[in-house]
């Protein structure tokens, strides 16, 4: 094995210097990039082939053994510049075989000799079952959609890429792409261009052709003429962007070659060089030029962004179309789900509900309340809207406003409209668990700087849905007259997990019935100490115990400006908080 280790080796070096000469960084780069991922290409064929060997001699194979290696990102895209990442992913037919988990374990073992020996090459290498699509992020989701079988069974590769397309919608591209230009802060027409990252970089050029391939159903080698046929963009728009992309791809590669490294930032120090060597012209004219290209890049993931909103896309009985969201036309009992998730994506997405379909909503409030249990898929949906994180409680408002709120919390309109028997609220005991969530909405948005503390412990809640599900129950118990509330809503807390199939990690009732205490929180030195709204404690005051991650909502959310009001913390006692 040390001697196939040495001739892969040897093989790889000797092709990265045929292609990189001295001079490669002036020649024309997209024969270059493709070349590079050939070179690559033909060592992982040989590295799978001895992984298969070796596996073969350990273990026999079954008939359901099988094993595929992908090429992801810059790499499946055959964009692989000189010192641009190598990403591969391996696709087995089944994660517990021992076949398949011997041949994985051997060609990790080689990449890692074969690549990683190299100083100036970077590997990333994972293992993807198709069982867990959904559960990956957008940036794996977005690295695969590019992926370009290598060797292996391709039928599992045929089965990624479809369950991939199932699993992602260019409208998440689409809010990805507005949340990383809002956040950044970044601009097109800095004086030090970013060449992969930022507005009208190559992750740019990625995004539009990742929304268009979803959109389209095509793959990339097809992808532009699409468009053209299509209408999408027309011919001259076409030539431009694949103009640009060349640009830019032969000034990373310059940029790779002179720098000897994984460069993506264009400073002052090269930029006179550059416009003499791939120009020959000053300086300022050609990043003139480059500025330019960037826009077009910019401009064309802009047509991809505004070619989703104007639709038709299909969200499983909600249709996206002209920038706005409407129910599917044909509503029956299989698709209960629909207004939740109608809900869900306007919320999600950002993008309004249609007038029309808000008179047919407000038109059949009625019958909808008169709908006493949800659906699984309507469980589904109002679990995500609590997850969100962002815009949950003006949501909930508009699911109680069109009579869909009480069936996952069961009277809740009628709670909206109850006046708690104390003095001490400013509001009925419906509303204040919804400026509850608003205040938790507040804390991990981190929208008030004096309340850092409370978003710190916030961020170590890992089931945001659950606490929000816990605001809105924690004191509807009131409602039932000559009873304990917070035992009644101990009941009521069982009751909703049940009623929307909590998963088996959000149905330690302990936990969740716990998190109801809002109101019955105690901290260190002294329980039912009164906390500031205008901020966190003061000197000499006590603070929250970490673990009560739930009393981080408390500040604003009790009109009286304390957390413990009339309420004592009673049962709950130092070991039921720590276990909180």
């Amino acid at each position: 094995m040390q001697n196939e280790i040495g001739r892969l080796r040897r093989k790889f070096r000797d092709g990265r210097s045929e292609l990189f000469h001295s001079g490669a960084r002036t020649a024309p780069c997209c024969e270059l990039l493709r070349a590079h991922a050939d070179l690559v290409d033909s060592v992982v064929e040989e590295i799978y082939k001895a992984s298969c060997r070796a596996a073969d001699k350990e273990i026999p194979r079954t008939r359901h053994s099988g094993l595929a290696i992908v090429a992801t990102g810059g790499y499946g895209r055959k964009e692989l510049n000189p010192f641009s990442d190598v990403d591969i992913a391996f696709i087995p037919s089944e994660e517990e075989d021992p076949w398949v988990e011997a041949a994985v374990h051997m060609a990790f073992r080689l990449v890692m000799d074969v690549f990683l020996s190299f100083r100036e090459v970077r590997v990333g290498y994972s293992y993807r079952p198709v069982s867990e699509v959904s559960t990956w992020d957008l940036p794996t989701k977005t690295s695969l959609l590019d992926a370009r079988h290598l060797c292996g069974d391709g039928h599992l590769s045929e089965v990624l890429e479809f369950q991939l397309r199932q699993n992602l919608s260019p409208l998440d591209l689409v809010l990805e792409t507005q949340g990383d230009s809002s956040r950044n802060g970044r601009s097109l027409y800095s004086v030090e261009p970013n060449l992969k990252e930022g507005p009208g970089s190559l992750r740019d050029l990625h995004r539009g052709r990742w929304i268009y391939k979803l959109l389209l159903g095509v793959e990339d080698s097809t992808l532009f003429p699409a468009l053209a046929s299509k209408g999408y963009l027309q011919s001259g728009r076409v030539a431009e962007v694949q103009a640009a992309a060349e640009w830019f791809w032969q000034v990373r590669n310059w940029l790779h070659l002179v720098t000897s490294k994984r460069s993506d930032v264009l400073i002052n120090n090269y930029q006179d060089r550059i416009a003499r060597e791939l120009g020959g012209i000053p300086t300022q004219e050609w990043l003139s030029q480059h500025y330019a290209h960037a826009e077009i890049l910019a401009r064309f993931r802009d047509s991809a962004i505004l070619r989703t909103l104007e639709g038709p896309v299909d969200l499983r009985g909600v249709r996206l179309e002209q920038g706005c969201l409407h129910l599917q036309k044909r509503e029956s009992g299989k698709e209960q789900g629909s207004v939740a998730r109608l809900f869900h994506y306007s919320q999600r997405y950002s993008i309004p509900i249609g007038l029309a379909d808000m008179k047919t909503l407000e038109e059949n409030r009625t019958e909808a309340q008169k709908v006493s249990d949800p659906s699984p898929d309507e469980s589904w949906a109002f679990l995500n809207i609590l997850s969100e994180g962002r815009d949950v409680a003006h949501t909930l408002r508009d699911l109680c406003r069109f009579g869909y709120l009480d069936r996952f919390i069961p009277r809740f309109s009628e709670v909206l409209r109850f006046v708690p028997p104390d003095p001490a609220h400013r509001y009925t005991v419906g509303e204040h668990s919804l400026k509850i969530i608003e205040n938790l909405e507040d804390l991990r948005l981190r929208r008030n700087s004096a309340s850092q503390r409370f978003s710190e412990l916030l961020d170590q809640c890992s089931h945001f849905d659950v606490l929000c599900l816990a605001a809105l129950i924690h004191d509807a118990g009131k409602l039932f007259a000559g009873k304990d509330h917070s035992e009644r809503g101990m009941q009521l807390a069982a009751e909703a997990a049940s009623r929307l199939e909590l998963a088996p990690d959000k149905r330690e009732l302990r936990c969740f019935a716990a998190s109801l205490c809002f109101h019955l929180c105690r901290y260190e030195g002294g329980g039912g100490k009164e906390l500031d709204v205008d901020g966190l404690p003061g000197p000499g005051r006590a603070v929250p115990e970490g673990p009560g991650l739930s009393h981080g909502a408390s500040p604003g959310s009790s009109s009286n400006g304390s957390v413990g009001g009339p309420h004592r913390a009673g049962s709950t006692e130092a070991g039921g908080r720590g276990q909180t």
